[in-house]
């Protein structure tokens, strides 16, 4: 199946959208950039389905799993971050 990740972005500005150098089933949109790292909270409301179909050029399936995840492979650095209120809600 195909996968849509949510990342802030290094060299990316927010809004970019591409498929995954790890493969053309992984879609990435980029949510903020690197300047917008500040330090505060930043809030997130998402339509998943429509960016689905942003990144996909495509109808989207049944969203089955959900997931939360950080790396700085590229960067070769480190990074913290915290998730507070982590809600789903129906459309």
């Amino acid at each position: 199946g195909r996968m849509l990740f949510y990342s802030w972005g290094a060299r990316e500005s927010r809004g970019e959208h591409f498929l995954s150098w790890t493969g053309a089933n992984r879609g990435v949109l980029v949510l903020e950039g690197a300047d917008d790292a500040d330090g505060s909270w930043h809030m997130e409301r998402r339509d998943p389905f429509a960016d689905y179909r942003l990144v996909f050029n495509g109808a989207p399936k049944a969203i089955v799993a959900a997931g939360v995840s950080a790396d700085t492979d590229q960067l070769r650095g480190r990074a913290t971050a915290e998730v507070s209120e982590l809600t789903w809600e129906a459309p």
